[in-house]
């Protein structure tokens, strides 16, 4: 015990000679405890946390394919078709993402983010 005592000491002399050194370490050790802290409650929030809706573990994504393998909106009929049906589509939702170009007179158009 006595020898940590020992290098307490020293490291605390060592420190207060060096102050540019100290403030240096000081400073890197904050950003990088505030980095991961930032860091962990944006994941945590996004990935790790439940979503708001009862029983989350049971959402699923609904979506056709063309032949080609790209994706494809059903349409208004098929949803309700699906969900008159009953089973497990019957408290299902929908929702559309749109783009479109927005554009001013005489400047060019510009690709909106997805609303």
């Amino acid at each position: 015990m006595g020898k940590l005592l020992q290098d307490i000491r020293f490291g605390i002399r060592s420190l207060v000679k060096s102050p540019r050194f100290t403030t240096a370490a000081v400073v890197t050790l904050a950003l990088g405890i505030g980095a991961n802290t930032a860091m962990f409650s944006v994941i945590h929030s996004v990935l790790l946390k439940a979503w708001p809706v009862r029983d989350s573990s049971r959402l699923l994504v609904v979506s056709q394919r063309q032949a080609n393998g790209n994706s494809n909106l059903f349409s208004t009929q098929d949803f309700l078709d699906w969900k008159q049906q009953g089973g497990l589509l019957v408290r299902m939702a929908a929702h559309v993402s749109w783009e479109f170009n927005l554009s001013a007179a005489g400047t060019q158009p510009e690709l909106s983010p997805n609303a």
